[in-house]
């Protein structure tokens, strides 16, 4: 075997390589600008959605997803100020659309009696577990 024949392989390995490393790199954002987002409210008929930990994050993000698509949404999260001020917002910037709020820790017992009296009449076609809780200690 020459060394011009081992150094053209070692090339097209090399060269493949790096090509499929541009492809993980570009494929997302290309799938991205191509695929349109999903239409909950087309695809499934949805009137209303819960998002657990809807506060903020990632849950704030889905509800003003929900709304921006025509679905009434039920935020369950911590009753804190940040809820409160999440509601209002999303509130005034679909005024068309119900944004109702359930203060509860997800953590404690009972916790479901609120979700349910928040949910009676509605019909949920949409359920978004987003939150969660973390349980500081030291490193064994």
């Amino acid at each position: 075997v020459s060394m011009g024949l081992i150094a053209t392989a070692f090339l097209w390995i090399f060269a493949a390589v790096g090509g499929l490393g541009l492809l993980t790199l570009f494929l997302p954002g290309l799938v991205h600008i191509l695929l349109t987002p999903q239409d909950l409210k087309k695809k499934y008929g949805a009137e209303w959605a819960i998002v657990t930990g809807g506060s903020s994050g990632i849950g704030k993000s889905i509800a003003e997803r929900l709304l921006s698509q025509g679905i009434n949404v039920i935020i369950v999260a911590v009753p804190e100020k940040m809820l409160d001020e999440t509601v209002s917002e999303l509130s005034k910037r679909f005024p068309a659309l119900s944004v109702t709020k359930v203060g509860v820790d997800l953590s404690k017992p009972g916790f479901m009696d609120a979700v349910n009296q928040a949910t009676e009449g509605k019909v949920i076609q949409l359920l978004f577990c987003n939150a969660g809780f973390m349980i500081t200690s030291m490193f064994a």
